[in-house]
């Protein structure tokens, strides 16, 4: 079975979630395999720009089911928001799968990368990392 596959380089915006958004259109699945809630793809349909963190794009088509497979980093509280306002858009159209080998990034996450960037900036002339303090670090 022939497969399509978008890989980037992983450092901000490359237009990934652009390119799979199109490809989607005549795909069965969509598969995220990295990235987590720090990350957003923005992808511009005819019901207007959608941003996703943790959702594969596939799922504003019809007809696909879009996948967060293993190496995502999946903020669970974050997750539903991110369901709720897709479905609330009318734009939750695939079927959606969740890795159960994908990582979590829970609260006590989030909290620890802060303090960590604050730590590293009080000890260091370089100043903190500057990390998104979302807890990917961490988890």
């Amino acid at each position: 079975m022939p497969a399509t596959v978008v890989i980037g380089a992983q450092f901000g915006d490359e237009a990934k979630g652009k390119i799979t958004d199109v490809i989607a259109a005549g795909a069965r699945y969509v598969v995220r395999t990295s990235g987590g809630p720090n990350a957003g793809h923005t992808i511009e349909i005819p019901e207007g720009k959608v941003v996703l963190h943790q959702v594969a794009a596939g799922i504003v088509r019809d007809g696909v089911t879009a996948v967060s497979g293993p190496g995502m980093v999946v903020q669970p509280f974050k997750l539903i928001e991110e369901i709720r306002a897709l479905k609330d858009r009318g734009l939750w159209k695939g079927r959606f799968l969740l890795s159960d080998r994908a990582h979590l990034v829970l609260p006590i996450h989030e909290a620890e990368d802060a303090w960590e960037d604050e730590l590293r900036a009080s000890r260091s002339p370089a100043g903190p990392l500057g990390t998104t303090r979302r807890g990917i670090g961490p988890a």
